[in-house]
């Protein structure tokens, strides 16, 4: 005790606090030499009795702890920490050069010292003077909390809940969407869906007048847009194709295109993903720094060409073009299937769709040039080679397909014969034709049973073709190396270059494509068509489960949250009872959120929190 009260007085001494003797109880009975007191500590030691961890106790010894009360017992654990605690232990700093002027430092100790005594009583220290850092540390300097926390516990203010004003509009907006109870965002969200299921056009005002009237929502329009933001809602480009989920013969397709996909990516094939794209001359960047307002230099320019230009010049969006084919493999792009085919057709006679400039001839030379590049490339891995393509016209040429309603009676037989259909030969066409349709539709549409010439002429090559389900082109990887070449062209380009200049520069690139690069595209679109995988799991699995409700919510931190939502539970407005009705604006919301959590900026720092 006496050199606590020693370096206590010096501390304060440092740092300009007069304390009196008297302020500092039982002073007087302390007051002993250093060397009383170390002398009569060390008889102490020696007549203390030995202690017996409570984690060590015999077997009377823990029956006699058990007949403890339990404020007995925490007496007894608080005790027993405080006899065998190791002051060594506590990572103190050296003090070097003159104590009365390294009050800082001493007081850094000081804390620290608590520290380690609060983190060794563990929870029982909330039952004794240490229960918080910061108070007792000020109790014992005479120091201010606040000063402790502001030059001391540096790492307090990372925790601290941060002022609106300080937080970025992402953060900001999903602290709002907070404000919100759970059952309140689920009824917004439930909302937006039955509107888009039942093709309603949703707008801002209409949800927002709706969330007036269904779940007193008290601010006004500019809140509700910052509020749907931060529950994980943008405005942007629709997007949504409902043919992907509505269709059943492409949902039949693509369960089985992910079945056989999961089974090869298992079996460890060579996948080479080909598809094309194009680029023209004069590819640049769509956008660019120029003067916000250009009026003014555009009109003395048409005076004066001396006159600086108000930004740089408009890029072309359409050129002669050029069909870009390629091959993507985890090796990077295929060797030698690196192409430019420059258009025929006149810059004015194109098209806006380029697929109309191949053709399946072109196609087909194509892909007979590079199935022996890519077996090759696959038994150098000693793997299997396979082709990922899409279902484009000039892919699917055909070899063999099923009849129509148009076709004679003889040839739709002769179909049901093939696959064992049960039918008889004296039914009319029409019956025929039905029973035909039905079994096509049963087993996912007629592309069950089309045999393309170019898959049959590949697999007589030991190189399987896997066709994507239609409509599914973002799980192609070589998509997304279109986009990135895309973005290279128009970064390099200029309006006045030639096709020529971007032809050389996308064989560079694709030629220079790195094989890290390749494998996470290749990855990439594993994990979307594994993450599929995994829903349709889950989907089957609680299938039969018509009670369980699941849905998502948003946290301050951007994270999804599993939430189970009851549709007659009850909801709390206690987070906007303060305000009243009518609505605040944002910039008023704010004012109030710094308000209160400036008034409680001190409780923050409380070592307790």
């Amino acid at each position: 005790m006496f050199l606590v009260c020693g370096t206590r007085t010096t501390l304060l001494r440092s740092v300009g606090v007069n304390v009196g003797a008297h302020e500092i109880p039982d002073f007087h009975c302390l007051a002993l030499t250093e060397t009383d007191y170390v002398e009569k500590q060390s008889q102490e030691v020696q007549a203390t009795p030995e202690i017996t961890s409570t984690g060590t106790m015999t077997e009377a010894q823990s029956d006699r702890y058990q007949k403890l009360d339990k404020k007995e017992q925490l007496y007894l654990r608080i005790g027993e920490t405080v006899a065998n605690m190791n002051l060594k232990a506590c990572e103190t700093t050296q003090i070097s050069g003159k104590v009365k002027s390294s009050g800082e430092d001493l007081l850094r100790n000081l804390v620290k010292s608590m520290e380690y005594i609060q983190s060794s009583l563990g929870d029982d220290a909330k039952f004794t003077p240490f229960r918080s850092v910061l108070e007792s540390s000020a109790s014992l300097s005479g120091v201010h909390r606040s000063t402790i926390s502001r030059q001391l516990v540096k790492k307090l203010e990372t925790t601290r809940r941060k002022l609106l004003k300080e937080m970025g509009q992402k953060e900001k907006n999903r602290r709002l969407a907070g404000r919100l109870s759970v059952f309140e965002k689920f009824q917004i969200t439930k909302k937006l869906h039955e509107m888009w299921k039942n093709d309603e056009n949703v707008t801002l005002d209409v949800i927002h007048e709706w969330a007036k009237a269904n779940i007193a929502f008290k601010f006004e329009r500019t809140m509700f847009y910052h509020i749907l933001q931060g529950m994980g809602f943008t405005h942007k480009k629709r997007s949504q194709n409902t043919i992907l989920v509505e269709r059943p013969d492409i949902v039949k397709r693509r369960i089985e295109y992910l079945r056989k996909k999961d089974h090869m990516d298992r079996g460890g094939v060579y996948f080479a993903a080909v598809d094309e794209s194009w680029n023209h001359d004069g590819m640049t960047p769509d956008e660019a720094w120029q003067h916000s307002n250009a009026t003014m230099y555009e009109r003395s320019r048409m005076v004066n060409l001396d006159t600086p230009m108000s930004g740089p010049n408009k890029g072309k969006h359409r050129g002669k073009r050029g069909i870009v084919l390629a091959m993507l493999t985890e090796d990077g792009v295929l060797e030698g299937s690196e192409k430019v085919i420059i258009s025929g057709t006149k810059e004015e006679d194109q098209k806006l769709d380029y697929h109309t400039e191949m053709s399946s001839d072109t196609y087909e030379k194509y892909i007979k040039e590079m199935v022996p590049l890519l077996k090759a490339a696959a038994d150098l891995h000693g793997r299997k080679a396979a082709i990922l393509c899409d279902n484009a016209a000039y892919h699917s040429k055909t070899l063999e397909k099923p009849p129509t309603g148009a076709s004679v009676k003889a040839d739709i037989v002769s179909f049901l014969q093939k696959h064992n259909v049960p039918h008889h030969i004296s039914q009319t066409k029409v019956e025929l034709v039905k029973i035909m349709q039905g079994y096509i539709k049963a087993c996912g549409g007629r592309s069950m049973f089309t045999v393309y010439e170019i898959d049959d002429w590949a697999s007589k090559q030991d190189v399987e073709i896997l066709r994507l389900p239609p409509y599914h082109c973002f799980w192609n990887p070589i998509e997304l190396l279109w986009s990135q070449l895309k973005q290279h062209l128009r970064s390099l380009g200029k309006v006045s270059d030639s096709l020529e200049i971007v032809r050389i520069r996308t064989l560079e690139f694709l030629k220079n494509f790195p094989p890290a690069e390749a494998r996470k595209l290749m990855d990439h679109t594993r994990r979307d068509e594994q993450n599929v995988r995994e829903m349709m799991i889950e989907r089957a699995a609680e299938w039969h489960d018509e009670s369980f409700k699941l849905s998502y919510d948003v946290d301050e931190a951007g994270n999804l949250v599993n939430v189970e939502i009851l549709e007659d539970e009850e909801y709390c407005d206690d987070d906007f009872s303060d305000y009243e009705e009518g609505g605040l604006e944002m910039e008023d919301y704010e004012e109030v959120e710094e308000g209160v959590t400036n008034d409680s900026e001190d409780d923050s720092y409380d070592f307790e929190d």
